[in-house]
């Protein structure tokens, strides 16, 4: 599903006039967006729901509270998930893009903690 959100992501820059490089495996974003002086940092979120939430890592956090207003989020919702294959086949989907990204406290929801117990 995330593969088929950043090629829905990818084609919408490309058909804007930007280049677009997926950086994803390698950098806290998953795709480079650049045209002329435009530098974006874009974060791709790929889901079946209608995507009134996604899943961030601290990185990503981190980094787009860093880039903005440099930076958009790009959530591809609604997407068809076709699991009678062997290998489940991702169609469709909207786009919702949000640029800039302001990362705001008040829209995060604690998911998990570090807890560090003292122990060496």
């Amino acid at each position: 599903m995330e593969k088929h959100a950043v090629q829905v992501v990818t084609k919408h820059y490309e058909d804007l006039g930007y280049s677009v490089d997926d950086v994803g495996t390698r950098q806290p974003f998953d795709l480079d967006v650049k045209r002329g002086d435009i530098d974006l940092s874009v974060e791709v979120k790929g889901t079946t729901s209608v995507g009134a939430e996604v899943i961030l890592t601290s990185g990503e956090v981190n980094h787009h509270r860093e880039r903005f207003p440099n930076n958009s989020l790009a959530i591809v919702h609604s997407i068809e998930l076709n699991r009678s294959d062997e290998a489940p086949m991702a169609t469709g989907g909207e786009l919702h893009i949000v640029s800039p990204w302001e990362v705001e406290d008040s829209d995060l929801i604690p998911l998990a903690f570090k807890y560090q117990t003292g122990l060496t």
